[in-house]
C-alpha cells in the first residue's frame, strides 16, 4: 500500500511505500547488526544463570506468507525477555531468528524454525524443504540475492539474511542439496565474552 505524507498545515509533502518502510527497517537492522557484532566482544558476564535455563520451540514457515513472517522470532524475543537473558544477548539471537524465518519466506517452498536453550546456549535452526542451493558460499556473501523483482518490491530480498545472521552468531553451520533443500544451525553463548567457534558451509 501508499501511504499519503503531510505536513502540519495538512498539505499533502509526499507519499511513502511499504517498499520504503521495508527498506528503512532494513537498514536499521543492518546497522543494529554491526553494532551488535562490535559490542559482544571481549565482554564478560559471571553468571551461571544461563546454564539453568531450557527451551525448546519449533516454528512453521510458509513460502511468500510476508503477513506472518518475522512472528517466530517476535516468540522468540518476548520469551527470552520472560525469562530475563541478557538483552545484548536476547537481541543477537532475535536478529539471527529473524533473518533465518526470511529467508525460509522468501527463498524457500517453507519449512520450519527450531529454537533451543540447554546448558548455557542457544541454538536455532532453520530448515527448509527446497529448492536448495548450488553454491553456499556465494549465497552467504553480502548483498547476494535470489530474489525475483516482486519480492524486492516489497523490500525483501537484499541478499543481507545469512551475512548477518552470521555476524550476530557464535557458531554457524550451513549445508543445502540443489533440489532438496537448506539446513542452517547457529548457535549463541548466554555468557558474553566466550570465544566464537569457526563457521562451516557444506555445499552437500
Amino acid at each position: 500500500g501508499r501511504f499519503p505524507v503531510l505536513n502540519r498545515g495538512r498539505n499533502l509533502v509526499g507519499i511513502v511505500s511499504q517498499r520504503d518502510i521495508n527498506r528503512v527497517l532494513l537498514r536499521e537492522l543492518t546497522r543494529e547488526v554491526e553494532r551488535l557484532e562490535s559490542a559482544h566482544k571481549g565482554v564478560s558476564v559471571g553468571t551461571d544463570e544461563g546454564d539453568r535455563l531450557y527451551m525448546l520451540c519449533e516454528y512453521p514457515v510458509m513460502k511468500l506468507d510476508f503477513e506472518n513472517a518475522g512472528k517466530a522470532a517476535n516468540e522468540i524475543k518476548l520469551l527470552l525477555r520472560d525469562r530475563q537473558v541478557d538483552r545484548r544477548i536476547a537481541r543477537r539471537i532475535a536478529v539471527a531468528a529473524y533473518e533465518l524465518e526470511l529467508n525460509i519466506c522468501v527463498h524457500s517452498e517453507g519449512g520450519t524454525l527450531s529454537f533451543v536453550v540447554a546448558n548455557g546456549r542457544a541454538e536455532i535452526t532453520a530448515r527448509d524443504t527446497g529448492p536448495g542451493m548450488a553454491d553456499v558460499e556465494w549465497a552467504c556473501r553480502d548483498g547476494t540475492s535470489t530474489a525475483n523483482d516482486w519480492i524486492r518490491s516489497l523490500g525483501f530480498g537484499a541478499g543481507m539474511g545469512l551475512p548477518n545472521t552470521k555476524r550476530v552468531s557464535d557458531t554457524f553451520e550451513i549445508s543445502s542439496l540443489p533440489g532438496k533443500g537448506t539446513t542452517v544451525r547457529v548457535g549463541v553463548d548466554l555468557h558474553l565474552g566466550r570465544p566464537a567457534a569457526a563457521s562451516t558451509e557444506d555445499g552437500a
